[in-house]
């Protein structure tokens, strides 16, 4: 079982907001791996380096790297910031149709219907708890990332989209 994160080092701190509750999961199972696609190696202080598969990001291994994890994560830490971030991660494993697990923070809780179509986690339990459950059971992590993928076609197309935007536009 692979979990995977995508992001810029910029954005490492939010990974490491999780990354004790990783390393417990880590031990647990000894199938499990986590997959980082970054500028840069996050500076793990618990998570051992044999445990990480790593791939430096590039727009012509993002998708493939997408459709090779298991489960997509998105910890954010609760600010102003993050509040204000568009859920992207989210969307990205949803539209390959991953099962996510993602704070419980800002547009996730738009995204996401806890335990339809992804799961909100808001403290160390929730995560631990919600990876858990997707890395015990792969019905419910395909029932998660069909539903989720049925999200990302119905709101998030680039044709619904178009529609949306050439209606608002005929409308000014």
């Amino acid at each position: 079982i692979i979990i995977g994160w995508i992001g810029t080092s910029s954005n490492h701190n939010n990974l490491l907001l999780i990354e004790g509750e990783l390393e417990f999961l880590l031990n647990k199972y000894s199938n499990l791996k986590i997959a980082i696609m970054s500028d840069l190696r996050p500076k793990f202080d618990q998570i051992k380096k044999n445990k990480v598969i790593f791939k430096r990001w590039s727009p012509d291994v993002e998708a493939s790297f997408c459709n090779s994890i298991d489960i997509g994560i998105m910890p954010l830490h609760d600010n102003p910031w993050n509040k204000g971030k568009c859920s992207f991660k989210a969307i990205q494993y949803m539209s390959m149709q991953k099962p996510v697990v993602i704070s419980d923070v800002g547009m996730n809780k738009e995204l996401v219907s806890n335990n339809f179509n992804g799961l909100l986690a808001k403290k160390s339990d929730d995560w631990i708890d919600s990876l858990n459950y997707l890395i015990n059971s792969n019905s419910e992590r395909m029932r998660l990332g069909n539903a989720a993928r049925e999200t990302i076609c119905r709101y998030y197309d680039v044709r619904v989209l178009a529609k949306k935007i050439a209606e608002i536009i005929k409308n000014v």
